[in-house]
This record gives structure tokens, sequence and C-alpha cells, in this order.
């Protein structure tokens, strides 16, 4: 069953543990243009970047579901930029 994280306005790790990452989305506030790196591990920027969104004043969004899962060793971590924006994280437990 895939799982939210919750809506998050700032880097956190999502899960400790072996898992199926299935996207996020990330929101940005007016006239801001954070990133939010999604990393295949429980700890701040390390381990493996597999994902990497960014909001823009344009769009105000980016990302979404994914077709397929990338397999998380380690946990998944969320790492966003500022605190300019919010974002939801999509996984499931293996």
């Amino acid at each position: 069953m895939i799982i939210s994280s919750g809506l998050k306005g700032a880097s956190a790790a999502i899960y400790a543990g072996r898992c199926k990452y299935w996207g996020a989305k990330l929101v940005c506030d007016t006239s801001k243009e954070p990133t939010l790196k999604i990393w295949d591990n429980a700890t701040e920027g390390s381990g493996t970047v597999i994902d990497f969104l960014m909001g823009s004043d344009e769009t105000h969004a980016d990302g979404g579901m994914n077709p397929n899962f990338v397999r998380c060793f380690n946990g998944i971590y969320a790492q966003l930029s500022a605190e300019e924006g919010d974002y939801v994280v999509y996984y499931e437990v293996e």
C-alpha cells in the first residue's frame, strides 16, 4: 500500500528502512524557487539522490506519482533547499 508522508514544510527523514519510492509533489510559495532532493538514505545529505524536483514562480509545482517505483535500501530523506514551499512524498514499505 502506498503511504503519504503528509504535508512537510522542511527537510525531514521520511522513512528509515527498506521501501519503495513512488514519487513526490513540491508546491512552492509565491515568487520562490525551492528545490527538493530525495535521497536513498534516512539521514541528510548521504546516500544516492533518487529524485530532484524544482518549483518555479511560473509553475508553482513540480513532481507527482511515478509509473514505476525506485527501491530504497536505506530509507528516504527529503531535503528542501529552503522553507519556501511544501511537499508530500509517496512511498511503500516492503
